[in-house]
């Protein structure tokens, strides 16, 4: 595959990620830092999602797949529940399961 420019909606999301370091630096609140850095992760999976959208086939589901069921056995080892521990194995399940069912929803429509 050729690799294409960089667009700025992704230098945006490189710029939000590099910003959360740095409120993780100023603040010294690591939660902070997770918080941001997730919520630019959100904003990355949305160039994904389109490309599921537009060309279902071009994403196979098994590696979204696994990567969603990664997050179980993390999920299940927390011995302490908190934000900090459980929300980024918990979005990242979302995320991936959201695009298994899209390129599945997708490919079905076609």
């Amino acid at each position: 595959t050729k690799a294409t420019p960089w667009k700025r909606r992704e230098k945006l999301y490189l710029a939000g990620g590099a910003f959360g370091i740095v409120l993780w630096g100023l603040t010294s609140d690591p939660l902070t830092a997770l918080i941001t850095s997730l919520a630019v992760i959100e904003c990355a999976l949305v160039p994904t999602l389109e490309g599921v959208w537009n060309d279902p086939e071009a994403e196979p589901p098994i590696p979204w797949l696994l990567g969603g069921l990664a997050s179980v056995p993390v999920l299940v080892s927390l011995d302490h529940w908190t934000l900090a521990n459980a929300l980024q194995p918990i979005l990242w399940m979302t995320n991936n399961v959201i695009v298994v069912l899209l390129i599945l929803w997708r490919r079905r429509a076609s």
